[in-house]
């Protein structure tokens, strides 16, 4: 995918510009991390307790992260 990426945001910079396609894939890393966030990928972070996002999503809070990491 490097080399893709590559060969893309080069075709991007010479297309638009250097400060424009900067701009692009700024907003598209911005993007991507806020997809990642919001998906079942949180589950699997250290600390995150699932019953507590069910339990959140039915109330209408958040739910809660202890920050720890599980041992």
């Amino acid at each position: 995918m490097i080399p893709l990426g590559a060969l893309l945001a080069g075709a991007l910079g010479a297309a638009l510009g250097v400060r424009d396609a900067l701009w692009i894939v700024q907003g598209i890393f911005a993007a991507s991390a806020l997809l990642l966030l919001t998906s079942r990928i949180r589950a699997g972070l250290p600390g995150y307790d699932m019953s507590a996002s069910k339990a959140a999503s039915s109330a209408g809070t958040s739910p809660t992260y202890s920050g720890g990491a599980s041992v």
